[in-house]
């Protein structure tokens, strides 16, 4: 007897499996910083390089849950390439990169961290090195690209342990604010450090979220996804070993 899976529960079987499209984690690239979070952008691009040489093309979250939720078609090797923080090289840098790839991102911002024009960009010195973020016209210019905005709380504060008000705070109201910015609602949440808790996950589920990353202590569950890290210095190696064990055509289809 031959059985045949709706493509939601085929879905829903995959990603139990670990067979779902690897996350990638970013953070910045450029930007005058050479932390192990901040990639040169020539290695940034050689990545992106690897990626089409080795056809995988990219996705956004939302796509990754339509998927999830519903088993909405992807494309061949699918993969996500995800960036945190907001850091102001995600327009100046990181977009470019990108569209000349014809590739695509999802950007977590830290909505305190995004500021209302240029003149008053928000700056502060992270690992001994002044770092600057996007403004709101840069983020609506990083969607209009074809990447997707999400939500990275809303001052990047840890959430493992806090208070309910504060979960409150940080995740609810930081979609509510980027949400009244860009005029629709967004539906992926990054826990800042990674650090996640039941607590916040209820959070995130609540405030309408349809899913959150959470780096390699992610577990895999829509509000506890895991991402592979990808750090200054690893090169294609890195992509290489991140998704060794990808997709086959087969499954795809």
């Amino acid at each position: 007897m031959k059985f045949v899976f709706p493509n939601s529960l085929l879905a829903l079987l995959l990603v139990a499996c670990g067979s779902a499209p690897p996350i990638l984690m970013y953070h910045s690239v450029g930007g005058g910083a050479s932390d192990a979070f901040t990639l040169e952008p020539a290695e940034f691009s050689a990545q992106l390089d690897w990626l089409s040489a080795h056809q995988f093309h990219t996705i956004t979250m939302r796509q990754y849950m339509d998927f999830r939720d519903r088993g909405a078609k992807l494309p061949d090797h699918p993969v996500a390439i995800t960036f945190d923080d907001g850091f102001a090289d995600a327009y100046s840098v990181a977009r470019a990169a990108l569209a000349a790839h014809g590739m695509v991102a999802t950007f977590f911002l830290v909505e305190r961290w995004v500021a209302v024009d240029a003149a008053h960009r928000y700056a502060q010195t992270i690992l001994g090195a002044p770092r600057s973020y996007v403004t709101w016209d840069e983020v609506r210019a990083l969607e209009a690209a074809g990447n997707e905005i999400g939500s990275h709380s809303l001052t990047h504060r840890r959430l493992s342990h806090a208070a309910a008000a504060t979960l409150d705070e940080e995740i609810g109201r930081s979609k509510t604010l980027i949400e009244t910015e860009l005029g629709h609602p967004v539906s992926a949440f990054a826990f800042p450090f990674n650090a996640v808790s039941s607590a916040a996950r209820a959070v995130v589920r609540d405030a309408g979220f349809r899913g959150a990353v959470a780096g390699d202590h992610g577990m895999g569950g829509a509000m506890n996804l895991y991402r592979v890290g990808i750090y200054r210095g690893g090169g294609t190696e890195a992509l290489s070993r991140a998704l060794g064990e990808s997709w086959t055509d087969a499954v795809m289809r």
